[in-house]
């Protein structure tokens, strides 16, 4: 509330629209103060137990994935306002550095003293600072919906004189939202075989990039974002473990349980607020279906007596703790007690469903709420799934009907032998569209919203034919 006396009573937004300007300022100011009265790790901890909850419940609570900018009337006081407004003026301070993030604000409280403002005029003044230009910015986080999602597809290593280069790809999913995020300013860690660390920022934009660094050891493994500077769609924290026992990682949204280790292992465990990647093999989508809202990578360096449990908890019900894998859940079929846990070792192999695992019901076995344990932890990425069909009932010859043009753009032709029923998934099983098409030509418009690769399954008497497609 002291807070207010700069944002919302010295400065104001101009209408409801803009509150974020208000209760967001406000509520981000209260992590300002626990940094300047105990400290940065105090505050970015705030930051963090903030940023966990706008992921997993502003878009519920406020029905769902909203602008910053334009809020509707009716969720003017919601979780978006306060909560991801708060959020996302932290990636702005990451966005803009310390001394232009402080220097701008101020700018701001001078420049429009008991004056109303709106985000137009609240980048602009930021805008203002000599070598700041915090436009895209605004238009991915003020003016666009939900999260960027990045992830660390793969990397090379070749060693060069006293140093390493190095080349990773980066790949960006997205939440919330159908738009990527351009210039987005991040970190990647790159750690060897002592533990030691290094790291280097660059300016991630499109849906993949490989970026190459020349770094001072050979890094056995990576990761991004380690010092929460981004607000994006991943909750990941790491841990070292040299003792037997559980650690309850919340913000990973996981459990470990080691039974016995002689020397330390340390690991980075990641909540991808994500789809996963979807099947390499195409006849799997006929067998099993895979979560479309979330998977855990698992990163690191175990050691080689390490032997320990790794459980993830699941909940398909409406209830505060709840939300988190409901899509999964409500496909017809599905029962809690066919869900199994799928592992991949890295994104060049495929899924997998894992057989030495424990599924706990907690209470009734209908209330989807449970967990998943393995007998093994091991590096790579999970998800949850579940096996629709013993047999995949596929053929792929590509003579008994024509799909063009591939890539799609709005519209598509079905050219078939004869009249049968088209059926079309996405990359996770889930069914798209179905119905009847006729022998001949038939030409489908493809719904704006829909991007990304999709199976298109051609099916009469008892054939099945399948073609993956291209939608932009």
């Amino acid at each position: 509330e002291l807070s207010h006396h700069w944002w919302g009573n010295l400065v104001t937004c101009r209408t409801d629209e803009d509150m974020w300007i208000n209760e967001g300022m406000a509520s981000y100011s209260e992590k300002l103060f626990l940094e300047w009265v105990y400290g940065y790790n105090q505050y970015i901890n705030e930051v963090k137990l903030n940023h966990k909850d706008v992921l997993h419940h502003a878009h519920i609570s406020d029905n769902g994935f909203l602008s910053l900018h334009g809020i509707p009337h009716a969720v003017t006081y919601g979780d978006h306002t306060y909560n991801k407004g708060a959020d996302v003026i932290h990636t702005l301070r990451s966005y803009m550095g310390d001394v232009n993030f402080y220097s701008g604000l101020q700018s701001i409280l001078t420049t429009f003293s008991f004056q109303d403002i709106d985000a137009y005029d609240f980048r602009d003044q930021l805008n203002s600072i000599p070598g700041v230009d915090v436009t895209q910015f605004f238009d991915d986080w003020i003016f666009g919906t939900g999260f960027p999602h990045f992830s660390i597809d793969s990397f090379s290593v070749t060693p060069s004189g006293n140093n390493y280069n190095v080349e990773v790809e980066i790949r960006q999913k997205l939440k919330g939202t159908n738009d990527l995020f351009e210039l987005v300013p991040l970190e990647i860690n790159f750690v060897n075989s002592n533990w030691s660390e290094h790291v280097e920022s660059f300016f991630m934009s499109g849906a993949s990039n490989i970026f190459s660094f020349s770094i001072p050891f050979e890094p056995q493994w990576t990761y991004l974002n380690g010092a929460n500077k981004i607000s994006q769609a991943v909750t990941g924290e790491n841990v070292i473990i040299n003792s037997s026992g559980t650690k309850d990682l919340s913000y990973s949204m996981c459990r470990i349980t080691t039974n016995s280790i002689v020397d330390s292992s340390f690991v980075r465990v990641e909540h991808q607020w994500a789809s996963p990647d979807g099947f390499m093999d195409l006849s799997k989508y006929f067998m099993y279906e895979l979560s479309d809202e979330r998977y855990w990578r698992v990163a690191g360096d175990l050691s080689n007596v390490f032997t320990g449990k790794l459980r993830f908890s699941f909940n398909g019900t409406y209830s505060p703790n709840g939300n988190l894998d409901n899509q999964l859940f409500s496909l017809p079929g599905f029962h809690e007690d066919s869900i199994q846990l799928f592992y991949r070792s890295s994104s060049a192999t495929d899924w997998v469903p894992l057989s030495l695992t424990t599924i706990q019901n907690l209470g009734s076995p209908l209330d989807g709420n449970g967990f998943v344990e393995i007998d093994t932890l091991m590096i790579g990425e999970y998800t949850f799934g579940w096996k629709k069909s013993n047999v995949g009932l596929v053929n792929w010859s590509d003579q008994e009907w024509n799909v063009y043009p591939n890539p799609i753009n709005g519209s598509v032709n079905i050219e078939v032998p004869y009249e049968g029923k088209l059926t079309v998934y996405n990359l996770h099983g889930k069914l798209i569209s179905e119905e009847i098409i006729n022998k001949g030509d038939n030409m489908l418009s493809v719904a704006h919203s829909i991007k990304g690769t999709l199976l298109f399954v051609y099916q009469y008497n008892e054939k099945k034919y399948v073609k993956k497609v291209i939608v932009e």
